[in-house]
């Protein structure tokens, strides 16, 4: 198992989709998982205490730092150290342009990156104060890379978490910390899954995929646990795309 030993926290991992099958393949590549999500996580602490694996579940709303530093201090203190961080929380809403207030704006970034940057610098400081250098893989998104319609503030936060894994990653790498992005494609997610339902709209997100169809949260956790791995071991400041092929154009 290529995480035995490691205490591995999570964000947004709570519902059926990335978060979650990032926990439990962590789980099953023999990590104790924590999961800090503003939903409760039951669900997904049910898998990897299957697995055989301890679990923490803490109800917080990463967009307050005050309770984030809170919560960890929790995890750190029930599970041990962290040595592997996932920001995997993530919302988003659809609006074009000119209908987007300062509003949308703000709670879109304060989850989608400030709350990314607030986690990756409690969890990058205790990291460096142990000194045994960690993994940081943050969940970003084609959409940081190509512009999509009616999504103009989810885009530029997640293109300021791929800036964001870049300049942790430089700086950070003397310390033995590796930071790395995840930009996914179109993953059938609960967020997605009752539009991906209507096949028009499927068939508009599937269209530009050359393997032909939507991905699965599972082959984004691959990913993950590679670079989490010892098996990633020479891998920092890179920002891995699992899109099925669209951004290959």
């Amino acid at each position: 198992m290529r995480l035995t030993g490691k205490i591995a926290a999570l964000t947004g991992a709570a519902s059926n989709g990335i978060g979650r099958a990032i926990a439990v393949a962590f789980a099953r590549e023999g990590a104790d998982v924590a999961v800090l999500d503003i939903k409760p996580a039951n669900e997904t602490l049910a898998l990897v205490d299957a697995g055989g694996r301890r679990s923490l579940g803490i109800q917080v709303d990463i967009g307050q730092p005050d309770r984030v530093e809170a919560a960890f201090e929790k995890v750190t203190a029930t599970l041990g150290p962290i040595d592997v961080l996932v920001n995997a929380a993530a919302i988003i809403h659809r609006k074009p342009f000119f209908g987007l207030t300062l509003e949308d704006w703000d709670s879109v970034h304060a989850i989608n990156l400030r709350a990314y940057f607030v986690t990756c610098q409690w969890v990058a400081k205790d990291m460096a104060r142990r000194g045994k250098g960690g993994s940081i893989i943050n969940i970003a998104s084609i959409g940081g890379l190509i512009a999509t319609r009616e999504q103009t503030h989810y885009c530029a936060a997640k293109g300021g978490v791929i800036m964001l894994t870049r300049c942790m990653a430089i700086e950070l790498a003397s310390l033995g910390i590796r930071v790395n992005a995840i930009s996914p494609g179109t993953i059938e997610t609960d967020i997605n899954r009752n539009l991906l339902a209507n096949m028009e709209f499927r068939a508009m997100r599937t269209d530009p995929i050359p393997l032909g169809r939507v991905g699965q949260p599972n082959e984004v956790a691959g990913a993950a646990v590679l670079l989490a791995s010892e098996e990633g071991s020479f891998m920092t400041g890179t920002n891995v795309i699992v899109d099925g092929g669209k951004t290959a154009f």
